[in-house]
């Protein structure tokens, strides 16, 4: 592979900044950032002033893109994905797989497993998200109350063999019958267990952060009202400086003035933006399924068809990248850090989310005013240009 050199305006690291340098990139990984413009002999050079560098975004919660629902897709489906969904900045995603009968389940697992292996992937697929089944049933949401159980250790015990060890997080309402069983042999797995679609009051949920649970799933949806007499599950992780929260960032699933909260409250480095993107994310507007499910999508807007519930989003993370920076106003070294060093941290992906020496070349570039994607680096190899 040819050693690259990238000159931009600016490199968001994202714990520094530094203007007008060089990402000197070699055999897949960032071996130098240097201040200042650097030719050299034999690399490639590509320059652009007008662009800033990030790390790759990270997706750590997403179901589905462009017809392809990541809860039934085949290892060809999973393929394709990866190289539609690098077009949006994401270098490494997270299929997330809703609540199905466990057989559904364990053959999910496999067909993940073997696609997380395929060579030609553009972007990597880092592990396996199951949201479910071990949910409240009260806070179903656009999930199959069909398929909704008691947490049961056995059936953990074998996704977690089906899937090879790529089990990454699993979702439960820990509140449940059930639920400490099964979180403790999630931890001993080594698996990062989150809470979700829950009704825990804020006791249980301190309960629960206290053995283990380190994940809040799409804070504020599908949990627990907050009130100020009752302040549940969500009060509980914003309050809680070793919790990590992730919140959809498409400005329907929660108020900006939700997400300026959860910027003021938590420390800066426990804070992940996600999609929680479906199948219809790229397509028009019209009616689907989800989960067996009939679902509307309007606007943009994704419901249950029977209930009016969000079902959830047909956002992608440039489009939360804008939203947080040029609508809510947020800092942009903030923005890029909660989608690309916390969630590469949570899940332990020490490879990646920053550009530093001995980083894989994960690498974005955008337009400094627009925050447009112009360059996509995946492992040192330009997947996408439009420089």
């Amino acid at each position: 592979m040819m050693k690259t050199l990238i000159y931009v305006g600016k490199v968001i690291t994202p714990l520094d900044e530094f203007n007008n340098s060089t990402i000197v990139v070699d055999n897949g990984y960032i071996r130098k950032l240097i201040l200042g413009f650097k030719e050299e002999k034999g690399a490639e050079l590509i320059r652009c002033t007008e662009c800033i560098a990030v790390p790759g975004f990270i997706d750590i919660h997403i179901h589905g893109f462009k017809g392809i629902d990541f809860s039934s897709a085949k290892e060809k489906d999973l393929v394709r994905a990866s190289r539609e969904y690098v077009r949006t900045g994401v270098t490494t995603f997270i299929p997330t797989i809703i609540s199905l009968p466990h057989d559904s389940l364990v053959n999910v697992a496999e067909t993940m497993a073997n696609a997380i292996e395929v060579e030609d992937l553009w972007a990597s697929i880092g592990g396996i998200y199951f949201e479910g089944p071990y949910i409240n049933p009260k806070k179903a949401g656009a999930q199959n109350p069909e398929f909704i159980r008691k947490p049961n250790v056995k059936e953990v015990e074998e996704l977690f063999k089906a899937s090879r060890g790529f089990m990454k997080v699993m979702a439960l309402a820990p509140e449940v019958q059930g639920a400490k069983d099964v979180i403790k042999k999630l931890l001993d797995l080594g698996v990062i267990v989150a809470a979700a679609h829950t009704d825990a009051t804020y006791e249980e949920a301190m309960k629960a952060f206290n053995l283990g649970v380190k994940l809040c799933t799409h804070l504020f949806n599908g949990m627990r009202v907050v009130h100020h007499r009752d302040p549940g599950i969500a009060i509980a992780a914003l309050l809680r400086d070793d919790v990590y929260v992730e919140f959809i960032g498409d400005l329907i699933h929660i108020h900006e003035g939700a997400i300026r909260l959860i910027h003021r409250t938590k420390p800066l480095d426990k804070v992940i933006a996600i999609t929680d993107a479906i199948s219809v994310t790229g397509l028009p507007d019209g009616e689907y399924e989800l989960g067996g499910l009939k679902i509307v999508v309007k606007g943009g807007i994704s419901k249950v068809k029977s209930t009016g519930s969000l079902a959830g989003s047909t956002v992608t993370l440039d489009k939360v990248l804008k939203n947080l920076v040029l609508r809510v106003g947020l800092p942009l070294k903030w923005c890029i850090r909660i989608l690309t060093l916390n969630p590469a941290q949570l899940l332990n992906l020490s490879d990646r989310g920053l550009i530093a020496p001995n980083y894989r070349a994960d690498i974005v570039l955008m337009d400094s005013k627009s925050l447009e994607i112009k360059a996509v680096f995946v492992g040192g190899n330009k997947v996408l240009s439009n420089i």
